[in-house]
Protein backbone atom coordinates (compact mmCIF):
# COMPACT_ATOMS: atom_id res chain seq x y z
CA UNK A 1 0.00 0.00 0.00
CA UNK A 2 2.85 2.48 0.64
CA UNK A 3 4.42 2.31 -3.08
CA UNK A 4 0.63 2.61 -4.41
CA UNK A 5 0.82 6.24 -2.37
CA UNK A 6 4.62 7.03 -3.22
CA UNK A 7 3.49 6.88 -6.86
CA UNK A 8 0.31 8.80 -6.28
CA UNK A 9 1.81 11.98 -5.16
CA UNK A 10 4.07 11.34 -7.62
CA UNK A 11 1.37 11.82 -9.82
CA UNK A 12 -1.08 13.83 -8.70
CA UNK A 13 0.05 17.97 -7.80
CA UNK A 14 -3.25 19.42 -6.13
CA UNK A 15 -2.64 22.04 -4.63
CA UNK A 16 -5.57 23.82 -3.54
CA UNK A 17 -6.99 22.99 -0.13
CA UNK A 18 -9.93 21.07 0.85
CA UNK A 19 -13.47 21.70 1.21
CA UNK A 20 -13.01 20.46 4.48
CA UNK A 21 -10.29 22.10 5.60
CA UNK A 22 -11.73 24.97 4.84
CA UNK A 23 -15.03 23.81 6.72
CA UNK A 24 -12.72 23.02 9.78
CA UNK A 25 -10.36 26.69 9.37
CA UNK A 26 -13.32 28.23 11.29
CA UNK A 27 -13.43 25.59 14.20
CA UNK A 28 -9.07 26.16 14.72
CA UNK A 29 -7.44 28.90 17.04
CA UNK A 30 -4.38 30.39 16.33
CA UNK A 31 -2.41 29.59 19.59
CA UNK A 32 -3.38 25.46 18.72
CA UNK A 33 -1.06 23.13 17.53
CA UNK A 34 -2.17 21.37 14.86
CA UNK A 35 -1.26 17.19 13.48
CA UNK A 36 -2.47 16.26 9.82
CA UNK A 37 -2.53 12.54 10.05
CA UNK A 38 -2.39 11.39 6.49
CA UNK A 39 -1.11 14.66 5.25
CA UNK A 40 0.03 13.27 1.96
CA UNK A 41 1.43 15.98 -0.13
CA UNK A 42 0.47 18.67 2.05
CA UNK A 43 -1.84 20.96 1.12
CA UNK A 44 -4.77 21.07 3.90
CA UNK A 45 -1.23 21.20 6.38
CA UNK A 46 0.02 24.31 3.99
CA UNK A 47 -3.92 25.96 4.43
CA UNK A 48 -4.13 25.54 8.26
CA UNK A 49 -1.00 26.41 8.84
CA UNK A 50 -2.72 30.25 8.52
CA UNK A 51 -5.01 29.29 11.17
CA UNK A 52 -3.06 27.35 13.66
CA UNK A 53 0.19 28.44 15.76
CA UNK A 54 1.61 24.90 14.19
CA UNK A 55 1.22 22.50 11.96
CA UNK A 56 3.24 18.98 11.45
CA UNK A 57 1.94 16.65 8.57
CA UNK A 58 2.49 13.15 9.31
CA UNK A 59 2.39 10.75 6.30
CA UNK A 60 4.28 7.16 5.38
CA UNK A 61 4.21 7.53 1.69
CA UNK A 62 5.54 11.37 1.18
CA UNK A 63 7.20 14.62 2.53
CA UNK A 64 6.68 17.63 1.41
CA UNK A 65 8.89 20.71 2.23
CA UNK A 66 8.76 22.89 5.27
CA UNK A 67 7.43 26.22 5.12
CA UNK A 68 6.94 28.74 7.71
CA UNK A 69 4.94 26.86 11.02
CA UNK A 70 4.21 23.94 9.41
CA UNK A 71 6.59 21.28 9.30
CA UNK A 72 6.20 17.41 8.22
CA UNK A 73 7.11 13.80 9.14
CA UNK A 74 7.88 10.64 7.46
CA UNK A 75 6.25 8.49 9.46
CA UNK A 76 4.20 4.85 9.99
CA UNK A 77 1.01 5.60 11.72
CA UNK A 78 1.85 2.54 14.55
CA UNK A 79 4.79 4.74 15.19
CA UNK A 80 3.40 7.83 15.20
CA UNK A 81 0.69 6.57 17.55
CA UNK A 82 3.26 5.57 20.19
CA UNK A 83 4.65 9.27 20.67
CA UNK A 84 1.89 11.50 19.81
CA UNK A 85 2.76 14.79 21.71
CA UNK A 86 -0.14 17.08 23.18
CA UNK A 87 -2.22 18.57 19.83
CA UNK A 88 -4.88 20.17 20.39
CA UNK A 89 -6.13 19.10 17.32
CA UNK A 90 -5.91 16.24 15.19
CA UNK A 91 -6.97 16.60 11.91
CA UNK A 92 -7.53 13.56 9.64
CA UNK A 93 -9.45 13.92 6.16
CA UNK A 94 -9.49 10.62 4.26
CA UNK A 95 -7.16 8.67 7.04
CA UNK A 96 -9.73 7.09 8.99
CA UNK A 97 -11.00 4.54 6.42
CA UNK A 98 -7.09 3.49 5.44
CA UNK A 99 -6.55 2.05 8.68
CA UNK A 100 -7.84 -0.28 11.05
CA UNK A 101 -10.93 -0.31 13.29
CA UNK A 102 -8.18 -1.17 16.05
CA UNK A 103 -6.32 1.37 14.97
CA UNK A 104 -8.86 4.15 15.46
CA UNK A 105 -9.66 3.10 18.72
CA UNK A 106 -6.15 3.86 19.72
CA UNK A 107 -5.90 7.25 17.76
CA UNK A 108 -9.19 8.24 19.82
CA UNK A 109 -7.86 7.53 23.15
CA UNK A 110 -4.53 9.84 22.07
CA UNK A 111 -6.91 12.72 21.25
CA UNK A 112 -5.87 15.88 23.74
CA UNK A 113 -8.92 18.00 22.69
CA UNK A 114 -10.33 18.26 19.24
CA UNK A 115 -10.58 15.39 16.43
CA UNK A 116 -11.56 16.84 12.64
CA UNK A 117 -12.52 13.73 10.49
CA UNK A 118 -13.59 13.25 7.14
CA UNK A 119 -14.09 9.59 5.96
CA UNK A 120 -15.55 7.72 3.49
CA UNK A 121 -18.83 6.07 4.30
CA UNK A 122 -19.82 2.22 4.63
CA UNK A 123 -22.62 3.65 1.74
CA UNK A 124 -20.44 4.78 -0.51
CA UNK A 125 -19.34 2.33 -3.73
CA UNK A 126 -15.51 4.06 -4.93
CA UNK A 127 -15.40 4.69 -8.64
CA UNK A 128 -12.45 6.69 -9.03
CA UNK A 129 -9.47 4.95 -6.88
CA UNK A 130 -9.68 1.56 -6.37
CA UNK A 131 -7.34 0.71 -3.71
CA UNK A 132 -8.46 -0.87 0.15
CA UNK A 133 -10.41 0.89 2.32
CA UNK A 134 -12.10 0.10 5.44
CA UNK A 135 -15.62 2.36 4.98
CA UNK A 136 -16.67 3.45 8.22
CA UNK A 137 -19.87 2.86 9.49
CA UNK A 138 -20.59 6.37 10.83
CA UNK A 139 -23.48 4.87 13.31
CA UNK A 140 -20.73 2.85 15.47
CA UNK A 141 -17.76 5.44 14.80
CA UNK A 142 -20.17 8.15 16.34
CA UNK A 143 -20.79 5.53 19.04
CA UNK A 144 -17.40 4.53 20.02
CA UNK A 145 -16.80 8.58 20.25
CA UNK A 146 -19.69 9.34 23.12
CA UNK A 147 -18.44 6.29 25.01
CA UNK A 148 -14.82 7.63 24.88
CA UNK A 149 -16.17 11.25 26.28
CA UNK A 150 -16.43 13.06 23.10
CA UNK A 151 -18.74 15.75 22.64
CA UNK A 152 -19.82 15.92 18.96
CA UNK A 153 -19.79 19.40 18.02
CA UNK A 154 -20.43 18.89 14.26
CA UNK A 155 -21.51 15.50 12.39
CA UNK A 156 -22.41 15.30 8.37
CA UNK A 157 -22.99 11.89 6.28
CA UNK A 158 -23.68 13.10 2.51
CA UNK A 159 -22.40 13.37 -1.13
CA UNK A 160 -21.67 16.45 -2.34
CA UNK A 161 -18.99 17.13 0.23
CA UNK A 162 -16.19 16.31 -2.17
CA UNK A 163 -16.92 15.59 -5.59
CA UNK A 164 -13.86 15.14 -7.85
CA UNK A 165 -13.73 14.07 -11.59
CA UNK A 166 -16.96 12.60 -11.80
CA UNK A 167 -16.88 11.25 -8.46
CA UNK A 168 -19.25 11.97 -5.48
CA UNK A 169 -18.73 10.05 -2.50
CA UNK A 170 -20.88 9.15 1.06
CA UNK A 171 -18.36 11.50 3.12
CA UNK A 172 -18.63 11.22 6.88
CA UNK A 173 -17.63 14.78 8.68
CA UNK A 174 -17.37 14.68 12.32
CA UNK A 175 -15.63 17.31 15.12
CA UNK A 176 -15.67 16.75 18.28
CA UNK A 177 -14.19 17.61 21.62
CA UNK A 178 -12.57 15.49 24.28
CA UNK A 179 -13.89 16.25 27.49
CA UNK A 180 -11.88 16.05 30.44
Amino acid sequence: MKEYWENFYKKKHITYPSSFAKFCSRYIQKNWYLLDLGCGNGRDSYYLGKYAYEVRGCDYACLPKHKDNVTFVKRDFELMLKNIPFYEVIYARFFIHSISDRQISKLLDKVSLYLMLEFRCKEDIPKLYKHERNLIDSDKLLKKLLNKNYEIKFFQKDTGLSKFKGEDPVIGRIICQKKH
